[in-house]
This record gives C-alpha cells, sequence and structure tokens, in this order.
C-alpha cells in the first residue's frame, strides 16, 4: 500500500547524514512512494538546480544510490528521476 510519505522523504527535504544512519538502521525502505506515487529518489531529483548541486543533497544522492535504491521508479506522471532531472532543462548541468 501506498503511504503518506515515510521518513525518506523528510531527509530529502533536510538532508542529514545522522538522519540517514538512523533510517537505515531501523530498516525503513528509502523506494517506498508516498500518495503521488514518488519515492524519495524522485523526490531529490525534482529539487531545484541550486538544491541539486549543493554538497548534502549531492551526499543524500550518493547515499541513496549506495543503498540500493531504484532510478527506474516512475512517478504517477510515467517519469523516472532521469526524466525529472532533465525535463526541468538542467542540460547545461550536466554537461
Amino acid at each position: 500500500t501506498l503511504g503518506l510519505q515515510n521518513a525518506f522523504h523528510l531527509a530529502v527535504a533536510c538532508p542529514q547524514s545522522n538522519l540517514i544512519d538512523l533510517l537505515v538502521a531501523l530498516k525503513v525502505d528509502p523506494d517506498k512512494q508516498d500518495f503521488r506515487k514518488i519515492n524519495p529518489f524522485n523526490l531529490a531529483s525534482i529539487a531545484s538546480p541550486v538544491e541539486f548541486v549543493d554538497k548534502d543533497n549531492q551526499n543524500l544522492i550518493t547515499r541513496l544510490l549506495s543503498l540500493g535504491c531504484r532510478t527506474d521508479l516512475p512517478d504517477s506522471k510515467g517519469r523516472t528521476a532521469f526524466l525529472n532531472y532533465y525535463g526541468a532543462a538542467r542540460i547545461e548541468l550536466a554537461e
């Protein structure tokens, strides 16, 4: 079932390494989708360009990837994190 949001969604909004460590220790599922069918990795990809290049957000992305988060999970619009990121005209940041 889909929940409203889990604690990893909060961690995306306010990236703190201690919070992520705690969530991992409590075995919170980082791939769980919220009521909008957005998982934490997709949520992180929607961040503004300034937030996305922020060191804390970069560390969060790296940590989510190291936990084996699925990057191919689509949201309710069928968009993956990759499409969310590049759909916001951020091509120049990727070059």
